[in-house]
């Protein structure tokens, strides 16, 4: 997530020590994941693109200069195929996970990786996603993913490589007490825990860790995002066993702190398959622990 300082329920602090409070947030875990790498390169004269170098994915460094409707938002990677820009006939809109391996969390306005220079800093600004059956659009400013009626216009920035697979019922192993999702090799809590705070969240997946179990932790907004579908066809948008009941609205807590408000944390809501940031001292969300593979 690119997110490197600590915080408490409102600011920056020093991070944590272990036997201290809201220890185990997304700064102390980085050692558990992979840096984001980008280079800018330039393929055809005057044609630039920016490469993922983790996913392979390549970017169109700028948003379209025209916005277009939901159903249309496909239009402009078209366009950009009948050219062949930057010498690509693939290009295609990016779905919601996609675009957050672009997202820097330690910044705001725009939320996205430096390289992406031409990204908008005002807030407000949406790029449409490829979303499956319902319309979601990517909030440059914050990085935030939320539902939007296809009759907004927003503008689009085009993607062209592999799409990034998304889980489906066959990756996830269940046992008594854990899942893991054999793509990314991450052990999840099977159990649903509910009524948290971001801090009480925090605490009880580092109470987890004892003699015989260790390196629980609170998921950052990357790791909880990995387990959505976007193309499932209803709610919840998540083949995760269980993840939760059709009547479930809440979210769940990542460690991931929100840069533009330090009182909130970013949560997943699997119910609408959306990201968004709340106040940390909500005390109604739910919590599911993570640990990497051994």
């Amino acid at each position: 997530t690119h997110q490197n300082l600590c915080y408490n329920n409102t600011e920056t602090i020093s991070c944590p020590a272990e036997d201290s409070a809201f220890y185990g947030q997304d700064a102390q875990n980085n050692s558990s994941c992979t840096a984001q790498s980008f280079t800018l390169e330039t393929p055809v004269e005057e044609q630039n693109v920016i490469v993922d170098n983790n996913t392979g994915l390549i970017w169109e460094p700028a948003p379209s200069a025209t916005a277009y409707y939901g159903d249309q938002a496909d239009r402009h990677c078209t366009d950009l195929n009948n050219s062949a820009y930057a010498g690509i006939n693939t290009w295609r809109v990016p779905h919601p996970f996609e675009f957050q391996t672009i997202v820097n969390r330690s910044k705001n306005g725009p939320a996205t990786h430096e390289i992406f220079t031409n990204m908008p800093a005002e807030d407000g600004v949406f790029l449409w996603t490829d979303s499956g059956s319902r319309y979601r659009a990517f909030k440059v400013y914050s990085g935030t993913i939320i539902s939007r009626s296809s009759s907004n216009k927003y503008k689009v920035v085009c993607v062209s490589g592999k799409k990034l697979y998304q889980a489906t019922a066959v990756d996830f192993e269940v046992s008594e007490t854990t899942v893991k999702d054999k793509r990314t090799g991450l052990i999840w809590q099977k159990e649903k825990i509910t009524n948290k705070s971001w801090e009480q969240a925090l605490t009880y997946c580092k109470g987890l860790n004892n003699e015989t179990e260790n390196g629980w932790r609170l998921p950052n907004i990357n790791e909880l995002m990995s387990l959505l579908n976007f193309n499932k066809e209803e709610e919840p948008y998540s083949y995760f066993p269980e993840i939760v009941e059709t009547t479930d609205y809440n979210s769940f807590w990542s460690s991931t702190t929100d840069a533009s408000n330090q009182a909130q944390a970013w949560a997943l809501t699997p119910i609408y398959g959306e990201v968004s940031a709340t106040v940390k001292s909500w005390d109604q969300n739910f919590v599911k622990c993570v640990k990497n593979a051994e």
